[in-house]
């Protein structure tokens, strides 16, 4: 798989991610808190989200040759 392959597959998880994160703006702040399934599951796409955003930064800088970041900061 090509790096421009990999960056679109990493931006399509992203946006299937925030896709089924949209379920969740039913539920109130409490009911989330209170409910261990729902936030057990919120809590797991929001990391996949992120875990795909950074995946996704990093195949965009080995694409274009940049130097690779100290931090992910």
């Amino acid at each position: 798989m090509s790096n421009k392959d990999t960056i679109e597959n990493k931006i399509s998880l992203v946006r299937k991610y925030l896709a089924r994160l949209e379920v969740y703006k039913k539920y109130s702040p409490e009911e989330i808190e209170n409910d261990q399934f729902i936030s057990g599951s919120l809590e797991r796409y929001l990391y996949l989200v992120v875990q795909a955003t950074i995946d996704t930064a990093e195949a965009m800088i080995a694409y274009r040759k940049l130097r690779k970041p100290v931090t992910l900061r």
